[in-house]
């Protein structure tokens, strides 16, 4: 599993090539990933049903804007927590891993946890800048009311 990671991070690393070298890279980094990993994991699915319930929430609460605050908000603190969660799944991986998957770098925790739930993060935005905007949107015009003239004081 270190030669996987080994070779992810190569794929990372900086490249003075073009720019179409550095998506090569990346793309076979992704599918090494993909090919090293063993999907049928427990641990693995739960983590794909909590992307899936998520997702379910989103589609739910989309026209309610507290909800979706909520839902953001959730998803911002658990991205955040993503170094907290390698770090502690990378002490107890045996209690419910068959490989220990969990290095220092957290490649593929950003892989599985922190990438899905960027992409729902930004979704949940999107979301509730299309409410903002059709709320602007109906909402009617103010009316027009002049400005009262003041009246200059007595003695000025």
């Amino acid at each position: 599993m270190e030669e996987v990671f080994e070779g992810v991070r190569a794929a990372f690393a900086y490249n003075t090539t073009t720019r179409v070298s550095n998506a090569v890279g990346l793309s076979a980094a992704i599918t090494a990933t993909i090919e090293a990993v063993d999907w049928q994991e427990p641990w693995l699915l739960y983590v794909l049903a909590v992307h899936v319930s998520l997702w379910i929430s989103l589609i739910l609460s989309r026209a309610n804007p507290k909800a979706l605050a909520v839902l953001g908000a959730s998803i911002v603190t658990a991205v955040h927590s993503h170094t907290l969660l390698n770090t502690f799944a990378q002490k107890n991986w045996k209690s419910f891993s068959r490989r220990n998957y969990f290095d220092p770098d957290c490649v593929l925790i950003r892989i599985i946890w922190t990438t899905p739930l960027l992409i729902t993060a930004f979704s949940v935005l999107v979301y509730a800048l299309v409410d903002v905007t059709i709320q602007a949107r109906n909402r009617p015009p103010k009316p027009y009311r002049p400005r009262p003239v003041p009246f200059p004081r007595k003695g000025a």
